[in-house]
């Protein structure tokens, strides 16, 4: 009466199916009853519809509701494939951002640089180290105007000129280091480029006062 099935295979749970059953002979009207032997697995509807369940394999009867006339087939029931994910980017990025924000506060701690940790670039200031000059003096610049620490250099002989309070007439190096006993109060030593000579002078007061240059 009902053609008979071997196997289905590779079933997704989730999926479903219509049964499709061959009568014969092909005009007959009597009506089917489906059972499964595991409706987990694989259900089926009274109109034949058969829905699939968890991973695993049952049989699928249909027989004649008056007849018992008989057919069956197995199914199995695969686990859907599992898809791993090698590199998801979320939230546009923002996890790179907190990953960031976090390895910026560990360095913070670890290291006490604290807000330096976020900066580009770290002047002297900013770590209290002495300045070092990396280019000449400008011309016209009065060595009693250089009050802030750190090294200066003046590479012309022709613009270190008396007037400019230079203690010679020759390019050279200039030190200045603060005393703090006023605002710009400090010592300077000035060092021409062509000897051993070293001069040294100081300032204080208010308004500031240089004292004479002595070598």
């Amino acid at each position: 009466m009902y053609t008979r099935g071997e196997l289905w295979l590779c079933l997704i749970p989730g999926n479903s199916y219509n049964l499709q059953i061959t009568k014969t002979p092909s005009d007959a009207t009597e009506d089917v009853i489906y059972t499964s032997t595991d409706n987990s697995i694989a259900s089926v509807t009274s109109n034949g519809h058969m829905s699939y369940g968890s991973a695993g394999d049952a049989t699928i009867r249909v027989s004649g509701a008056l007849s018992g006339k008989k057919a069956s087939r197995t199914v199995i029931v695969t686990a859907a494939p599992v898809v791993e994910k090698y590199l998801v980017i979320e939230k546009n990025l923002s996890e790179i951002a907190d990953a960031g924000k976090k390895a910026q506060e560990s360095s913070q701690k670890n290291l006490g640089l604290g807000k330096l940790a976020t900066k580009d670039v770290i002047t002297a200031n900013d770590t209290g180290a002495v300045p070092v000059a990396d280019k000449t003096l400008p011309v016209g610049t009065d060595l009693n105007a250089i009050t802030e620490p750190g090294e200066y250099f003046q590479n012309v002989t022709s613009n270190a000129t008396l007037a400019l309070n230079y203690p010679e007439a020759v390019a050279g190096a200039l030190k200045v280091y603060l005393t703090g006993v006023d605002f710009g109060a400090c010592r300077q030593v000035y060092m021409p480029y062509n000897s051993t000579v070293e001069y040294r002078r100081y300032a204080f007061g208010d308004p500031l006062v240089f004292s004479a240059w002595k070598a």
